[in-house]
C-alpha cells in the first residue's frame, strides 16, 4: 500500500477515532457510517434494542443464535484460514524454504526475507546487514487474518441483529419457576429466587416460603440483601449505599491483641510504627502479605499523610494498582536531573526504595505526580525503572540483549515486591531512545527497527507486568550534534506515529530546543533533560485523556510560485515564527545561488521567498541537516517554529513549554 501524505493519514485516523468514540461513547440516537456507508449503532442504541425485544422475538433470537453457535466451527476454520494466510503480510523480497538457502542469498542492506522451514529449523524474518543476514523474529503479524477472511466472521455477528423489533421485557434467564432474571423495557433488572436457591443465609421474609415469589421492591425502599442472626448484615440504602453490619470476629486476619484500644473483642493493635516523626493512629495489624503499620504523619513535606510500613520499607497509602514508568535505551535517559522533589514515599524502583538516581523515568514519574497534585488528584505509588544505555546501536535493542533481559527482569521483580502490599503493577508508558550510536543508519532501517523493537519490548513489558493493555511508547525527536544534523534518524523518529499509529507512539517533541552541556557533542544539560522528561509526561496525559497531541510536522511536498515557496504543515493550531532570525529553515539543491530572504507563516504554512526564483530539484528542510558549530550551546540544527500551546513548567521556575515543530524535509513539486 502506497504510503498516505501526512495530512491524508491524519484526516483518516481522526475519521476512525470519531467513528470509534460514536460507537463506544453514542447515546441511544446516534449512529455511525461504516466504510461502506452503512449505518451502525452506539453500543448504547445495540444494548437499548437487545433491553427491548418481545418474547417472540427473544425466541427468534435464541434460535438464531443457536444457529451460529453451530456454524462456529466453520467460522474458526476460516479464522485459521486467514491466520494461515498471514503469514507472509510482512514484505520480504527472499521467500526461502531452509535458512541455508537463504544464506547462498547475497542482499543489499535492509532487504527483508522470509524462511518457511520451523522456528527451531531457523524460519522467521530476516534482515540484510552489511556481510549477512541477520534474524528479527518471527513477525508479530503473522497471527492476524486478512480483512477478506475476517469479513465472513464478522458478518456471522452482523447477522444476529435486527431480528426482533424493540418495545418489550427481555428474559435473561429462564427457570422452571418462572424467570429467574429479566430486565424490563425501563432498562432495571430485577431477579427472582426462592429461599433455597440462597445458602447458608437465615430466611428474612415470611413471604419467601410463599409458592409466589414476592413483589420487586421499590427504588425508594431500603433493601435488606443478606439477614444474619443478629440483624441484618448487607443493607442498600434508598439512596443506593450499601451498609454492612459484622462482628470483629468475623473479620480475617484481626484478633484480640489486648491493643491501646482494647477491651473485650478489640481486634487490632495500637503500636509505634518507629518511623521519623509524629505519628497519629498508628495501628498494627497482620495481613497476607504479613505484619503492617498503619498510620498519619507529617513525616514528608509537612503535610499530613497516610503511611504504610512493612518491615523497613515505608510507602505513602495509595490505590491498586501501582503505575509503572520505564526508560530504555540513550537520549538523555542517562542524564541526573535535580528534581524539586522527589517523592520518596510514591516514586519507588523494583525494590519499593525510593530511586533516588534523577534519571529519565524518575523524572518522568516526578513530573507526573507533580501534575496530579497541581489538579488535587490523588497520587499513585509510581515504580520508576530506567534502563540506560548510552550510544545505542540496533543489536543493543534487539530481542535476547542483556540491557533488554534486564529491563524485563527488573519488571518482574517488581510486581513481585508489590504483591505482599496488595498491589499490582501496571506499566503506562515506555520511554524509547534507539541508534544514539549509530547515526548512519538509513531513516527506513531506522523507522524498521523502531517499529520492531517498540513491538516486541510493549509485549515483553506488559507480560512481565502481568497486564493484558499494552503500554504506550514515547519518544523525543533526537538532534544530532553540536556539529551534525544531518542523521536520517532524526527523520524517522519525527514520523513514527503516523506511521505506526497502531504502535502507540507519542512524539513528545524534539531535542533540539534545548541547551547541550558545555563540552559534549550532544548532553543535554540536566534542567534541559528535566524539561524534556516533563513534556514528555503532559504529552503522555494529553493522550491518555484521549486528546490529541503533536507538534506541527512538515507536509509531504512543497509547492512554489516565482520567488515564494510554500511549505505546508499538519499542526494542531495556526502556526507562530517565534524568532524570525532562527527560523530553521533552508533549501537544498539550488542551482542558481538564490537564498533564502524571508520567511513568515500564515495560518498552518510557512512562506518561505527567495532572492530570486530558484531552480534545480529543490528540497525545503526544517531543522535538519545542518552544521557547524555555531558557538551558542545548541545542536547545530535549530529551529523556533511551534503552534499556540504553551504551558508554564512546574519543576522549572520560569521556564515555559512550548509544541515545537519536528524537524522534517519535503520536496518542492513544481
Amino acid at each position: 500500500m502506497a504510503k498516505l501524505p501526512i495530512d491524508e493519514a491524519v484526516r483518516r485516523f481522526s475519521t476512525n477515532e470519531e467513528r470509534f468514540d460514536t460507537f463506544a461513547n453514542g447515546d441511544e440516537a446516534e449512529q455511525w457510517q461504516d466504510a461502506d456507508g452503512r449505518s451502525r449503532p452506539s453500543i448504547r442504541k445495540f444494548l437499548a434494542d437487545v433491553a427491548s425485544l418481545s418474547p417472540d422475538a427473544i425466541t427468534l433470537l435464541q434460535e438464531a443464535i443457536a444457529k451460529k453457535v453451530g456454524e462456529g466451527i466453520a467460522s474458526a476454520d476460516r479464522a485459521e484460514v486467514a491466520a494461515a494466510a498471514a503469514k507472509s503480510v510482512l514484505p520480504v523480497k527472499y521467500t526461502k524454504a531452509t535458512k541455508a538457502e537463504l544464506d547462498a542469498v547475497t542482499g543489499t542492506t535492509g532487504d527483508m526475507a522470509f524462511v518457511t522451514d520451523t522456528q527451531a529449523n531457523g524460519g522467521g524474518y530476516y534482515r540484510y546487514g552489511t556481510t549477512a543476514w541477520v534474524y528479527t523474529g518471527q513477525g508479530e503479524l503473522a497471527n492476524k487474518a486478512s480483512k477478506t477472511d475476517v469479513a465472513a466472521i464478522a458478518q456471522d455477528v452482523l447477522d444476529l441483529r435486527n431480528i426482533a423489533a424493540p418495545g418489550d421485557s427481555v428474559v435473561i434467564v429462564a427457570a422452571q419457576n418462572g424467570p429467574a432474571l429479566v430486565t424490563l423495557k425501563d432498562g432495571t433488572t430485577r431477579g427472582n429466587f426462592v429461599p433455597d436457591d440462597v445458602q447458608g443465609l437465615v430466611t428474612k421474609l415470611a413471604e419467601l416460603s410463599a409458592p409466589e415469589p414476592p413483589e420487586v421492591a421499590k427504588p425508594s425502599d431500603s433493601i435488606v440483601l443478606v439477614e444474619a442472626a443478629n440483624g441484618p448484615a448487607l443493607t442498600m440504602r434508598q439512596d443506593g449505599v450499601l451498609r454492612g453490619t459484622f462482628l470483629a470476629e468475623d473479620i480475617l486476619g484481626l484478633g484480640d491483641t489486648g491493643g491501646g484500644g482494647g477491651g473485650e473483642g478489640a481486634a487490632v493493635e495500637f503500636a509505634d510504627p518507629d518511623n521519623v516523626g509524629e505519628a497519629w493512629n498508628s495501628i498494627k495489624t497482620t495481613d497476607a502479605g504479613g505484619e503492617v503499620f498503619r498510620y498519619l504523619s507529617t513525616q514528608w513535606g509537612g503535610n499530613v499523610w497516610g503511611f504504610e510500613k512493612r518491615g523497613t520499607v515505608t510507602l505513602a497509602q495509595t490505590q491498586n494498582p501501582a503505575l509503572g514508568i520505564v526508560s530504555f535505551g540513550g537520549g538523555s535517559s542517562g542524564v541526573i536531573r535535580a528534581l524539586p522533589d522527589d517523592f520518596p514515599y510514591h516514586v519507588v524502583n523494583e525494590t519499593l526504595l525510593a530511586p533516588k538516581d534523577g534519571l529519565a523515568a524518575t523524572a518522568q514519574a516526578v513530573a507526573h505526580l507533580t501534575g496530579e497534585r497541581a489538579i488535587y488528584r490523588g497520587l499513585p505509588t509510581v515504580v520508576a525503572l530506567s534502563q540506560v544505555l548510552a550510544s545505542t546501536v540496533e543489536a543493543d535493542a534487539l530481542p535476547g540483549a542483556p540491557a533488554r533481559t534486564a529491563l524485563i527482569q527488573r519488571i518482574a521483580a517488581a510486581k513481585a515486591a508489590l504483591a505482599p502490599w496488595g498491589k499490582e503493577l501496571f506499566i503506562d508508558r515506555i520511554a524509547l531512545a534507539l541508534l544514539e550510536g549509530a547515526p548512519a543508519t538509513p531513516k527506513a532501517t531506522a523507522d524498521l527497527h523502531y517499529a520492531a523493537v517498540a513491538n516486541g519490548l510493549r509485549m515483553e513489558v506488559a507480560e512481565a507486568a502481568g497486564q493484558a493493555p499494552l503500554p504506550m511508547v514515547v519518544v523525543s525527536q533526537s538532534a544530532g550534534t553540536r556539529t551534525d544534523g544531518t542523521s536520517e534518524v532524526i527523520l524517522a523518529e519525527g514520523e513514527l506515529d503516523f506511521a505506526h499509529f497502531s504502535l502507540a507512539f507519542v512524539i513528545a517533541g524534539p531535542r533540539y530546543p534545548y541547551p547541550l552541556e558545555p563540552g559534549t557533542a550532544a548532553t543535554l544539560t540536566a534542567q534541559s533533560a528535566l524539561l524534556l522528561s516533563e513534556l514528555e509526561a503532559i504529552a503522555v496525559s494529553e493522550r491518555l485523556a484521549r486528546r490529541p497531541w503533536y507538534g506541527p510536522c512538515i507536509d509531504a511536498q512543497c509547492s512554489i510560485a516565482g520567488r515564494v515557496i510554500t511549505a505546508p504543515f499538519t499542526a494542531l493550531s495556526n502556526l507562530i515564527l517565534r524568532d524570525p532570525a532562527n527560523h530553521g529553515f533552508t533549501v537544498a539543491g539550488v542551482t542558481n545561488g538564490a537564498t533564502i530572504e524571508s520567511v513568515a507563516v500564515s495560518g498552518t504554512s510557512v512562506l518561505i521567498t527567495m532572492t530570486a526564483e530558484p531552480l534545480g530539484e529543490l528540497t525545503v528542510h526544517y531543522a535538519w541537516g545542518q552544521t557547524g558549530d555555531r558557538g551558542d550551546g545548541f545542536t547545530a540544527n535549530r529551529g523556533s517554529l511551534t503552534d499556540q500551546w504553551s504551558q508554564a513548567s512546574r519543576l522549572v521556575s520560569g521556564a515555559t513549554h512550548y509544541r515545537h515543530a519536528r524537524s522534517g524535509r519535503a520536496p518542492v513539486v513544481r
